[in-house]
C-alpha cells in the first residue's frame, strides 16, 4: 500500500475510491494556477489538483491552455470534444480558435495522468469516466502517453494519462475541451471505474 502522507506543512491529497463520484474542480475559480515547467513555453497556462487513487497511487487532474491548443495549423486534423453548458460536440482542431474568439474565453484542455513511479509505462485496468455538465457521460482509458500516440509501441518512460484516448459514444477523440468559466468548470464529475 501506497504511504498517501504529505510532506509536513501541505496539505493532504484526497483519497478516492474505485466507482466514487467526485468534482475535482469545485472551487475552480480558488485554485491558483500552476507555476510553469521547466521546458513550459510562457503561454502556457494550467490550473491542478492531485488525489490518491485507493492502493493504486497519485494522480493529477488538469486544466490547461496553451498557444499550440487554438493554433489551426498545430491542431489540425485533432477531433476534440467541445463542452458546453447544455450540450457538448466534437469539432476539428482548427476551429478552436474561432470558437474561443466566439466565447471570449479561454477553452481549457483536460488531462488526469497518474504520478507514481511504479506506474510509470504501464497501462492501467481501469478507466476514467467524467459527467458533463448536460449529464453525458464520457470515458477514458489510462495508457502511457506514447503508447497512445506512437502505434501501441510501449514506453517505459511515460506515466499512464487520459491524454489522447478519450471516448463520447464509441468515437474517440483527442480531448475534451471546457470553456474557462468556474461554475460551469464546477460541474465535471469523475469516477474511476474498472475495465469489463
Amino acid at each position: 500500500m501506497i504511504d498517501s502522507t504529505p510532506p509536513e506543512g501541505q496539505p493532504k491529497e484526497r483519497v478516492i475510491e474505485i466507482n466514487e463520484w467526485f468534482t475535482p474542480f469545485e472551487d475552480y475559480d480558488q485554485i491558483p494556477y500552476d507555476k510553469p515547467r521547466k521546458n513550459d513555453s510562457p503561454e502556457i497556462r494550467h490550473k491542478g489538483k492531485y488525489f490518491q487513487l485507493a492502493n493504486v497511487g497519485a494522480f493529477n487532474a488538469t486544466l490547461w491552455w496553451a498557444n499550440e491548443l487554438v493554433d489551426p495549423d498545430e491542431a489540425e486534423g485533432e477531433k476534440y470534444l467541445l463542452i458546453l453548458p447544455a450540450t457538448e460536440k466534437i469539432i476539428d482542431g482548427r476551429e478552436l480558435k474561432s470558437e474561443q474568439e466566439k466565447m471570449e474565453l479561454r477553452p481549457m484542455a483536460l488531462t488526469v495522468e497518474f504520478e507514481d513511479s511504479k506506474l510509470i509505462g504501464k497501462t492501467l485496468p481501469f478507466n476514467l469516466e467524467a459527467e458533463l455538465p448536460s449529464g453525458t457521460i464520457i470515458s477514458a482509458d489510462f495508457i502511457p502517453f506514447s503508447l497512445s500516440l506512437f502505434d501501441n509501441t510501449p514506453s517505459e518512460k511515460e506515466p499512464p494519462s487520459t491524454f489522447d484516448n478519450w471516448k463520447i459514444n464509441g468515437e474517440s477523440f483527442h480531448e475534451p475541451i471546457i470553456p474557462e468559466v468556474g461554475s460551469l468548470i464546477g460541474k465535471l464529475q469523475f469516477r474511476f471505474v474498472p475495465k469489463e
